[in-house]
C-alpha cells in the first residue's frame, strides 16, 4: 500500500482506482474475519479446540490497517473535491 505522502502525488484517476482497490481488499478481509468469527462461534460451543476460538483476533490488526489505508484515500479525494481541484461530477462510485 502506497504512503499518505504518496496519496498527495497521485492524480484524480489515480486516486479513485487505489480507493476501488483498498475497498475492495478491505471488504474481502472483512468477509474473510466473519467467516472465521462464524467458525470459531461454532467451535466454542462444541466444545472444540480453544485456539480456533481466539484465531480472528490474530487478524483483526489487518483488517484495522486495511480500513485506516482505505479511510486516507477517501480523505485525500474529499480534501481534493472541498479545494475545488476535482470537479464533483467526475467523481466515480
Amino acid at each position: 500500500m502506497k504512503n499518505v505522502e504518496d496519496l498527495t502525488q497521485m492524480s484524480h484517476d489515480e486516486l479513485m482506482n487505489e480507493q476501488k482497490n483498498r475497498k475492495t481488499s478491505f471488504t474481502a478481509i472483512a468477509v474473510i474475519m466473519v467467516a472465521m468469527i462464524g467458525v470459531s462461534v461454532m467451535n466454542f460451543f462444541a466444545g472444540n479446540s480453544f485456539i480456533f476460538s481466539i484465531f480472528p483476533l490474530f487478524f483483526l490488526p489487518v483488517m484495522m490497517k486495511n480500513q485506516r489505508a482505505y479511510a486516507e484515500v477517501k480523505k485525500e479525494i474529499e480534501m481534493r473535491e472541498n479545494k475545488g481541484e476535482i470537479d464533483v461530477s467526475e467523481k466515480v462510485i
